[in-house]
């Protein structure tokens, strides 16, 4: 087993351990951890490794997910409307021809707006 790294923790009771190794036949790395004394840590590191407990990659990403968990998703995107509001104008113009002058215009009604442009009937 290739030592790859070490992780410490310090308690009363002693320094808990998390060492990472490959196994130098397969490429996979493992994790092992144990309780140490702590006096020598290449010592610690070896006797985690040949002693220790194996933890996994995904029961430490369990821990940290609890520590500090993930975004919720975000909520789906609205769909694109089929129609553009150019589209729609296009429509009520085709329909209503003086609608859409009023409606961008900001006028109350057909009537207001046929006056302002001079289209007014006398």
């Amino acid at each position: 087993m290739k030592f790859i790294d070490s992780f410490w923790f310090n308690t009363l009771s002693g320094t808990v351990g998390i060492v990472v190794g490959e196994d130098e036949s397969t490429g996979k790395r493992k994790g092992y951890f144990a309780v140490v004394a702590g006096l020598n840590q290449k010592a610690a590191e070896a006797e985690v490794m040949a002693h220790g407990g194996p933890v996994s990659a995904g029961y430490l990403r369990e821990i940290a997910d609890k520590l500090d968990p993930p975004a919720p998703p975000a909520p789906p995107a609205p769909p694109a409307p089929d129609t553009t509001r150019a589209d729609i104008f296009k429509e009520l113009d085709e329909r209503f021809p003086n609608v859409t002058m009023v409606m961008q215009a900001g006028m109350k009604d057909e009537a207001e707006w046929l006056a302002f442009s001079g289209q007014a009937p006398e």
